[in-house]
């Protein structure tokens, strides 16, 4: 698609206009733009091997990401979606954040994502896409294309205020997110994973990599999602499926 026909089948307007922007930046600086699906791929994302996870995902249809990804695609979203690598705030595995005058969601992984197995680095492309399918749904409050049931939106926006008033601004959808996600996705991850794995062992072994970055909120809720016990245990099976001989065709 040319960006003349981008821009008049979504009638010249302002957030069209900014992402075109943006997405004849990226082409310049050697990255990938899907118009159709208003999918950017930075130029320091495309052609590693977090890009080749990525497509892997999309082209195996694993029924999360399929989830997560169609509400940003088709023009079913009013906010676009951004891939890059860079720097990551706090050590973290990847970062989301939302930008008011653009309407872009951009999702950051750090470097050192490309020297980590591929399903691990599936795992944190999951995660990472629950943050941006979140904040496209707190941004536009619920006036989305598949929108949550009214009692978990409003969850969601309850959490938000609560962070507002006791976090600073940078972490405030952060916190907010992941405490929406101790409770709504770590098994779904977890099975996403074992599906990205070709279910090869049993969900235990992947609860792990939907616990990351989750835990310390789920020791603390009342009552307890995660004692210490099965931290260690999960922490310990997930190293079975990373280490084994089982490959994807990323990792060659």
């Amino acid at each position: 698609m040319d960006i003349a026909r981008f821009f008049k089948q979504n009638n010249n307007s302002v957030v069209a206009k900014a992402f075109g922007k943006l997405a004849i930046e990226a082409w310049i600086a050697g990255g990938d733009v899907d118009f159709q699906n208003k999918i950017i791929k930075d130029s320091t994302f495309v052609g590693t091997k977090a890009d080749c996870v990525y497509e892997l995902l999309s082209s195996t249809n694993n029924n999360l990401f399929k989830n997560v990804l169609s509400t940003f695609t088709n023009g079913k979203a009013q906010f676009e979606l951004k891939f890059r690598i860079g720097e990551v705030p706090d050590g973290a595995d990847g970062s989301t954040t939302f930008d008011n005058n653009t309407g872009i969601i951009t999702i950051t992984f750090p470097q050192i994502i490309n020297a980590k197995s591929s399903i691990e680095i599936a795992s944190i492309i999951l995660h990472e896409g629950i943050h941006g399918e979140l904040r496209r749904i707190y941004e536009g409050k619920n006036q989305v294309s598949e929108p949550l049931p009214n009692n978990q939106y409003e969850y969601l926006v309850d959490l938000w205020d609560y962070f507002r008033g006791i976090s600073p601004p940078s972490k405030v959808s952060n916190n907010a997110s992941h405490t929406y996600m101790v409770h709504n996705h770590v098994l779904p991850i977890a099975n996403a994973v074992r599906e990205f794995d070709n279910n090869t062992y049993g969900i235990d072994y992947y609860m792990w990599f939907g616990w990351q970055g989750l835990s310390d909120i789920g020791k603390i809720t009342y009552p307890q999602l995660l004692t210490s016990s099965q931290e260690t245990n999960y922490i310990n099976l997930q190293q079975i499926p990373i280490n084994d001989s089982i490959k994807q065709s990323c990792d060659e």
